[in-house]
């Protein structure tokens, strides 16, 4: 039996799966083989069963009969709706730092703009194909107002 990180091996399993899932690790409509993860993570088929039922309730995983659980596969549509979320909440999240920025939060969202501007526009840049670099910056700006809301 391995060693905990979190409060139980189920957590620890669940937060690795999701983890995999989440960063492209397990592709949408792989296999999930319990025997081998239970293998792969030094527990019993009990805590696995017990956290990818978690992850099927959380629409991760497809659980189907018969043949066992299954990484959800991720379909434009769906990710044409995650965008249009991840759209409305960021213009309400820009909308409450525009309104209760201060200078500070001004001159930071001024800065990630000429930084993001020249990672657009120089094709030396060292960040060039990235706007990470740009939109960290920016959202540095957001974060740092946003966590200053009453």
């Amino acid at each position: 039996m391995r060693a905990r990180h979190g409060k139980s091996l189920t957590e620890d399993v669940y937060a690795a799966l999701r983890r995999a899932v989440l960063h492209g690790e397990l592709t949408g409509g792989q296999r999930l083989p319990l025997n081998e993860l239970a293998r792969e993570y030094g527990v019993s088929l009990g805590v696995v069963r017990e956290a990818v039922t978690r992850l099927a309730s959380e629409r991760l995983l497809e659980a189907n009969p018969q043949s066992g659980f299954r990484v959800r596969p991720l379909s434009a549509e769906h990710l044409a709706d995650l965008s249009w979320a991840r759209c409305q909440i960021e213009s309400i999240a820009i909308g409450e730092s525009v309104r209760h920025g201060d200078v500070h939060w001004q001159a930071d969202v001024v800065a990630a703009h000429h930084v993001l501007a020249g990672t657009l526009h120089c094709r030396q840049h060292p960040f060039r194909g990235s706007l990470l670099y740009g939109v960290d910056g920016i959202a540095g700006g957001v974060s740092s107002s946003a966590a200053a809301l009453p």
